[in-house]
């Protein structure tokens, strides 16, 4: 509930993992959510924050999205001109036992981009070092531009025609 408007009633875990309004997403996570801001340039992909990023071909080029991308679902990539992968110059690291939280600064992005990492993995990584992160698209959540959540069913480029059923 927010300002006296109800967004979404589920157990919290499902609407950690899907959450249908981005309010309900920057909500609920800790880290909050990454949120960019972009456009769709051409059929499957779109431009954010100097990165190309994956979109479902059935989104019109020219529709303003805003992709969520949780703290952990990114991984290190070593090959930066790929779709789906973002560049930033690490800024800050939190060291949680196994976790980091490497806060990076990206072009064109007001707040750092938080990525989980497994401190295992990642012990080369330090402040000032610039570092590429990909994503898949499985994991990236789009929402339009008032904030609701573009669903799989939504977007989907297969159409399925219901059948009604007789009494």
């Amino acid at each position: 509930m927010l300002d006296g408007e109800l967004l979404q009633v589920a157990p919290p875990r499902d609407i950690y993992a899907d959450p249908h309004d981005r309010r309900v997403a920057e909500f609920i996570g800790s880290p909050k959510i990454n949120t960019l801001d972009g456009a769709v340039i051409e059929r499957g992909l779109m431009a954010t924050s100097g990165a190309k990023l994956s979109v479902p071909e059935s989104i019109a080029p020219g529709t303003k999205l805003t992709v969520g991308i949780r703290p952990e679902a990114f991984s290190l990539i070593t090959q930066p001109d790929a779709p789906n992968v973002i560049e930033g110059l690490v800024h800050l690291i939190e060291h949680m036992g196994s976790d980091l939280f490497v806060h990076l600064l990206v072009e064109g992005m007001n707040e750092p981009l938080i990525v989980r990492l497994h401190a295992e993995r990642a012990p080369h990584i330090g402040s000032g070092h610039r570092l590429v992160v990909g994503v898949k698209p499985t994991q990236m959540m789009l929402f339009d531009e008032a904030g609701h959540r573009l669903q799989k069913t939504a977007i989907s480029e297969s159409r399925v025609t219901p059948i009604r059923e007789t009494a």
